[in-house]
């Protein structure tokens, strides 16, 4: 008796434990790419505007047809991140809780987008349109990119805490992707999966639920409480008849009573596989539209577009040409490892997508006069791609020291062939290759900072 009297506070320790831990909402998939593909609207119209800047120098008001795709992109973002709740004319509960995870900070970034937009065109009322540089350090200007990537952002964050639905079934760790975010009664403890547990709370907690690491399975219809249960395929299905989210929480934008949990010991089998690659397109397109947008504001030191390393002699800007090689490193390397610091991973194409948005667009500005400097970093962020992936299999506490010394060791070199192939690499060799060197150096400062502290989780198991 007193052990099963131990074993019920337990089970009901950990369902108050879920309750506390979930607040907010998780948005669905689709929820996620609808505000993905109003970032790239977004982009696309700061870019078009970019182009008008440069190319029309005698604009004098701000009304115009560039604006117009830029604002009219931040009307379609900011509406995609409205709740559903208030869409559907049902909000219940507290207002912090109509609003998805990752979404708060999105919601934010829209208010102020709004505000900077007032405030941008009053600016130009009052001190005229401005031009080249002078347009990237604009105040207005400024305060815009901050919101835009506060709402860009938005399918990263909402990814990242919808890592909390991944369950471990077995040991050490291994777990199952629960392949849609849409269930009510689906809780969890934070990122970490190995105590978490999938609970329906509806009119009684008889129905279903998947208990893990000990806890008791007398009302669960699968338990998974050791190695035996490693290579075994858990499928339960999560049923609440009245179709409600648990009390003290709401856990799901759409209401799907099933759960599916598959392919225990391995990150899912194909379903959840599928479902993985679905799931990272949000996440993709948003980090290729944050990093064009930061590569458009930061344009004034792209080593893409200027192809420093065809200018000879120390006063036609060697040193500015280093600095520049640092920044769009740092700018690279840090978007990448904003997206692994958030889902645990690399995404596969995250690098590619990253690099190409950081080299590729800002050619509008000059017609695109140095695109092979451009397109040939490509080819090197490919083999990144697949060498992150490489070291994410046998390494993975090394994936964030990976991201900084792999991407700048393969992305430089590539670029400067297409610099050698197009104009010339007038650098000497000491120069360019130290180019190559340095920006590795300072990437593998930025990566390892998110190395893991060793001793510490040791001390800490002990």
């Amino acid at each position: 008796m007193f052990t099963s009297a131990m074993r019920q506070d337990r089970w009901m320790a950990t369902i108050v434990s879920e309750r506390t831990a979930v607040r907010w909402p998780l948005s669905s998939a689709r929820r996620d790419l609808l505000v993905a593909l109003a970032s790239v609207w977004l982009a696309g119209g700061l870019f078009m505007d970019g182009w008008a800047h440069s190319h029309v120098p005698s604009l004098e008001t701000f009304f115009t047809p560039w604006h117009g795709v830029l604002y009219s992109g931040y009307a379609a973002l900011a509406i995609s991140l409205v709740p559903a709740r208030l869409w559907r004319g049902r909000p219940e509960g507290a207002v912090p809780t109509w609003v998805p995870a990752g979404y708060g900070l999105g919601l934010l970034g829209a208010i102020l987008f709004a505000a900077g937009g007032v405030i941008d065109m009053t600016w130009h009322i009052t001190f005229g349109i401005e031009t080249d540089l002078a347009a990237l350090l604009s105040p207005p200007h400024l305060l815009l990119l901050t919101a835009g990537s506060l709402m860009i952002a938005t399918p990263i964050r909402a990814a990242a805490a919808k890592r909390g639905l991944r369950t471990v079934v077995g040991n050490a760790g291994a777990g199952a992707e629960v392949p849609s975010a849409r269930n009510t009664g689906v809780a969890t403890e934070g990122p970490s999966a190995r105590n978490a547990s999938v609970v329906n709370e509806g009119p009684s907690a008889r129905n279903a639920s998947v208990a893990a690491e000990g806890l008791s399975a007398r009302n669960a219809s699968v338990a998974a409480e050791g190695p035996s249960e490693r290579s075994a395929d858990v499928v339960t299905e999560v049923r609440n008849p009245r179709n409600v989210a648990p009390r003290g929480n709401t856990l799901a934008e759409e209401r799907n009573p099933r759960t599916v949990v598959g392919s225990a010991g391995a990150v899912g089998g194909g379903a959840a596989i599928g479902w993985r690659a679905a799931a990272d397109v949000p996440v993709l397109i948003s980090a290729t539209s944050g990093t064009a947008v930061a590569a458009f504001f930061l344009d004034y030191l792209s080593p893409f577009t200027d192809a420093p390393a065809a200018n000879s002699g120390y006063g036609n800007g060697q040193p500015f040409g280093l600095a520049q090689y640092l920044a769009y490193s740092v700018l690279v390397i840090a978007a990448l490892l904003f997206v692994w610091s958030r889902l645990g991973r690399v995404p596969f194409g995250l690098v590619t997508l990253v690099v190409a948005a950081a080299s590729i667009p800002n050619g509008v500005f000059d017609d695109f006069e140095n695109l092979a400097s451009q397109l040939w970093p490509l080819l090197g962020a490919v083999m990144a791609d697949l060498a992150l992936q490489a070291v994410a299999v046998r390494r993975a506490g090394m994936v964030s020291l990976a991201i900084g010394v792999v991407v700048p060791l393969l992305v430089w070199p590539a670029h400067l062939v297409g610099v050698q192939l197009s104009l010339g690499v007038a650098w000497s060799l000491e120069l360019w290759s130290g180019v190559v060197v340095l920006t590795m150096l300072a990437g593998a400062v930025l990566g390892g900072l998110f190395l893991p502290l060793v001793n510490a989780d040791r001390a800490k198991s002990d």
